[in-house]
């Protein structure tokens, strides 16, 4: 009997132990297996979202490189763009050209403010009377270097003066950066 116990007794202790390790099992699954996924998830998540940053900044560099790039090619017209621009100065500065020579400002605009910030377009309009059209071409020409971003502006009016030769009416707009004053 004794032995018939002991096999009774392993049978049981078989069936004890295949049980523990089964019940261990299903509460190491439905406890722990859903934390992992929910973890490996989320590690795939942050992966993304690292590659997501590094892809970022470095389109980020690449834009920042280009915009010194062109920064460093436009430093002059940028420069030219601050410059302050008189009425007065620019008069002094074109009368060789003209032998007549009146600028009357029609209006002071922020035409272009709402696509380009702080820019301000400045329309006059001039009237000078010229003895030739070469005169107005070398005028012109000298607006493509002068010391503010000069454009003429159409239409363009030509009338013959009998005193001098041609009257020209004509539009110029300068273009001029707006100074922005920092929040205090």
């Amino acid at each position: 009997m004794n032995n018939t116990q002991r096999k009774i007794d392993i049978t049981k202790a078989t069936l004890f132990i295949l049980f523990a390790f089964i019940f261990t099992i299903t509460v190491v699954y439905f406890a722990f297996v859903p934390d992992i996924k929910r973890l490996k998830i989320a590690s795939m998540t942050i992966q993304r979202a690292n590659i997501t940053l590094e892809q970022a900044k470095a389109e980020h560099q690449i834009q920042l490189r280009r915009l010194d790039e062109t920064k460093a090619t436009f430093s002059d017209s940028l420069a030219l763009l601050s410059t302050p621009f008189s009425i007065e100065g620019f008069h002094s500065d074109t009368k060789r050209y003209f032998a007549d020579f009146e600028l009357t400002d029609i209006n002071f605009s922020n035409t272009i403010a709402s696509r380009i910030d702080r820019l301000d377009i400045s329309t006059y309009t001039v009237s000078v009377v010229l003895k030739s059209p070469n005169d107005f071409y070398g005028f012109a020409e000298y607006l493509n270097s002068y010391r503010n971003v000069v454009e003429l502006a159409l239409p363009i009016s030509i009338k013959i003066n009998e005193e001098y030769g041609l009257k020209w009416d004509f539009g110029l707009k300068v273009f001029r950066t707006i100074e922005v004053q920092s929040p205090q």
